[in-house]
Order: C-alpha cells, then structure tokens, then sequence
C-alpha cells in the first residue's frame, strides 16, 4: 500500500514510510516500555522513521488512559530512541498527536478536512476521528490519506485505527477505500 503516493521505503515530510502492523516492530523498539503518567500504550500500526537526535519512530497506538472508565482513544505517538541506545531502554515519547488539524501540510486552497467529512458523514453504523494527515497521490483527481480512529455506534464497543483514502475530481470527493489497522 502507498501512503501520500510514496511506497514503502519512501520518504514523506523527513520520515521514511515503512507502514507495516506493530507486530513486526524493530527491535530497539519493541522492547521500549511506552508509558506516560495515567496512560497505557499499545503500538497498533508502525508508520515510519525519522534520522534526528537518535531515531524518531511514528506508531498509531491504542492509549488506555487510567481513569474510571479506562478511557480509550486511537492516536499517532512519535517516539525517540536515542543514537547509540539499541535495546530501547532510554525511549521517550516525543509527541502525541490527536485532533490535529487534517489541513497540516496541505495547500491552503484546498479544504481536505471538508472533503473527509463529506464523505465519512454519509457513512452510517461507525464514528471517525481525524487523528493523522498522511499526504496526497495525484491520480484521476487527487487521493488524500488519513489515519482515523473508529467507533461503531454501540454501547462497549472499542475504537480502532484505520486508514482512509478518498479521490476528489473536479471537487467530488468519493470514497476509495477504508482499511482497518490490525
């Protein structure tokens, strides 16, 4: 799969896009223990890599955060593991990214948020939550990508990641698929 028309080795904004499930992490990272205070992170999807102080890496988590309902949401968290540290033990979360913006990065005259909602509203049985911009491919139109947290609209049921790519062509936007992080 291509993320913003990059393939997997590709780079995107500075981060090399290696898109593949939390399962097959790299090993400094894996065996970083993910923790901030009153919350709990379970790597779902490894997005990529970034050379800076170190090596930034961006997974999509599901945080359970420590409150009386144990709270869950979906979100993009950059983690740094720094140069010379191979067993992940002096790994630090950078960033948590929820509800950013979905324009970030994208040219000013173009409304993409406006673009998912349409879309996404005519969708019935499951919520979205803009988590992640991802980027554009130029095709018969423009298909823009996002990472999105998904509930279905049930009393228990639990959010999870998914990734959303839409086409707008003389300014329809459509669907073009919705694949689920797993």
């Amino acid at each position: 799969m291509k993320l913003g028309g990059i393939t997997r080795g590709g780079t995107l904004g500075g981060w090399n896009i290696v898109n593949i499930p939390a399962t097959r992490l790299p090993e400094d990272l894996a065996s970083a223990q993910l923790a901030l205070f009153g919350a709990k992170f379970n790597p779902i999807w490894y997005v990529g890599n970034q050379l800076v102080n170190g090596m930034n890496h961006m997974l999509i988590c599901e945080i359970t955060r420590s409150t009386k309902n144990a709270d869950k949401v979906i979100a993009a968290v950059i983690v740094n593991i720094p140069a010379g540290c191979f067993d992940g033990s002096k790994a630090t979360i950078v960033r948590v990214i929820e509800d950013i913006d979905l324009v970030e990065g994208v040219p000013n005259d173009v409304n993409v948020k406006k673009y998912f909602d349409e879309v996404l509203s005519k969708l019935q049985g499951v919520g979205y939550k803009p988590i992640l911009y991802c980027g554009s491919k130029v095709t018969k139109g423009i298909n823009y990508i996002a990472f999105y947290q998904a509930l279905r609209m049930y009393p228990g049921s639990e959010p999870y990641g998914v990734i959303v790519e839409i086409n707008v062509f003389q300014d329809n936007p459509t669907l073009v698929s919705i694949e689920k992080l797993d």
